[in-house]
C-alpha cells in the first residue's frame, strides 16, 4: 500500500531474499542483483513481517535475514507452514489483527 505522500506500507509473508539454489527461481532474475535495503527501508513507514519455522520451503535464516536488514515488525510462528500454501490454513486472523493495529495507530 502507499499512501498520499508517496510512503510505502508493506507485508510481507514468507519471504526470501535469495533464489534458494532453485533452478525455477534463478531463472526468474528476480535474485540477480542484490537488494538496496538502505533504500527499500527508506521508503517504507513500515513493513510487516511474518515467518514460521515449520515453512518447508523458506529455511528461518531467509526471513530473519530480512527483518535484521529491513527492522520489520516481525512476527515469528512456529506451526504455520507456508502459510497455507502446504496447510490447510484458510484463517490468519494474527494478520488481521497486527493490520488492523498498524491502521488505527497511523
Amino acid at each position: 500500500m502507499c499512501n498520499e505522500r508517496g510512503t510505502w506500507h508493506s507485508v510481507i509473508i514468507g519471504a526470501t531474499y535469495t533464489d534458494l539454489d532453485e533452478e525455477s527461481e534463478k531463472v526468474s532474475g528476480y535474485f540477480d542483483k542484490p537488494w538496496n535495503w538502505k533504500s527499500i527501508k527508506n521508503n517504507q513507514k513500515w513493513i510487516i513481517q511474518f515467518a514460521s519455522t515449520d515453512d518447508p520451503y523458506i529455511p528461518i535464516t531467509e526471513p530473519r535475514y530480512i527483518h535484521d536488514k529491513l527492522n520489520t515488525e516481525y512476527h515469528e510462528f512456529t506451526n504455520k507452514g507456508h502459510f497455507g500454501w502446504d496447510t490447510k490454513l484458510k484463517e490468519f486472523p494474527e494478520l488481521i489483527k497486527v493490520v488492523k493495529d498498524k491502521i488505527k495507530l497511523n
